[in-house]
Formats: C-alpha cells, sequence, structure tokens
C-alpha cells in the first residue's frame, strides 16, 4: 500500500481513500507524538486537538501544510503555557 503523503493528494472523488489514509496518519501522529510530549503529557486528558485548514478539507497541494488547534481550559493553559516557556 503506498503511503499517503500532502502533496499526492486533492480531494476529489478518486482520491477519497487516500485523503482517509492521510487523515488516520495524522490522527496516529496526533496521539503519539502530541498527546504524549512531555510537556504536554500532564494535561493530556484535559486538552482537545483540531485538525483545521486545508489538510482537513482535503484540499491539499505540495505547498501545503498541518494546521492543528490546541484547546484546553484556563486553569490547564498557565500550566501548559508556563511549561513550553521553560523549555524555550
Amino acid at each position: 500500500m503506498k503511503k499517503a503523503v500532502l502533496s499526492d493528494i486533492l480531494l476529489t472523488p478518486d482520491k477519497l481513500q487516500l485523503h482517509s489514509e492521510l487523515l488516520e496518519e495524522i490522527g496516529q501522529y496526533i496521539t503519539r507524538e502530541i498527546l504524549n510530549h512531555p510537556l504536554l503529557q500532564e494535561d493530556g486528558q484535559r486538552i482537545s486537538i483540531i485538525l483545521d485548514g486545508s489538510t482537513a478539507l482535503g484540499v491539499v497541494d505540495g505547498q501545503s501544510d498541518v494546521d492543528v488547534i490546541i484547546i484546553c481550559k484556563d486553569e490547564s493553559y498557565n500550566g501548559i503555557n508556563h511549561r513550553f516557556e521553560e523549555a524555550g
């Protein structure tokens, strides 16, 4: 099976499967790398991540990137922000 990459996908009826595979890969990356990142692990159960932009919509080309939005409650934000500021 060919691995989906951003430059291979422009959401047309014949590319729905590739887009689905790409979204699956991004979801796995978010779970593995972002939610388990040492600076976020403490708050991993209190944050939500939204995939946004052209990749989420399936209108991607070689110039596309992956946009993620991290959402948390105010009481978690200060701790997360402090850890990232300390880490530089």
